[in-house]
């Protein structure tokens, strides 16, 4: 599995640019201008999700080719991801005791 910093990394970094583009551009000042205060600035919140989204999705599919993510071992052993264990009689649904 891949780290947690990383992929925290990644959804830091394209944020940021996604958010950061549209002000760099001064785009919020024509989009306020010309849609209104409000109607601009929500605009202009929305241009910046879905930049941060799109930087996102080529970032997950481009960084890794540039720079190896750093892999961590998960622990197996008898629990498992849904919380399996190898003895189920013991427990109904939902994790209850069985009378």
């Amino acid at each position: 599995m891949v780290s947690e910093t990383y992929g925290r990394m990644l959804v830091i970094a394209s944020g940021v640019i996604g958010y950061g583009l549209p002000w760099m551009t001064r785009l919020p000042g024509l989009l306020i201008s010309l849609l209104g205060p409000l109607t601009g600035f929500a605009a202009t919140l929305a241009l910046g999700v879905l930049l941060a989204c799109h930087l996102l999705f080529l970032m997950v599919r481009a960084v890794p080719r540039l720079f190896a993510p750093p892999l961590v071992h998960w622990r197996s052993g008898v629990v498992t991801v849904l919380n399996l264990t190898a003895v189920q009689e013991e427990h109904g649904p939902r994790n209850h005791p069985v009378p």
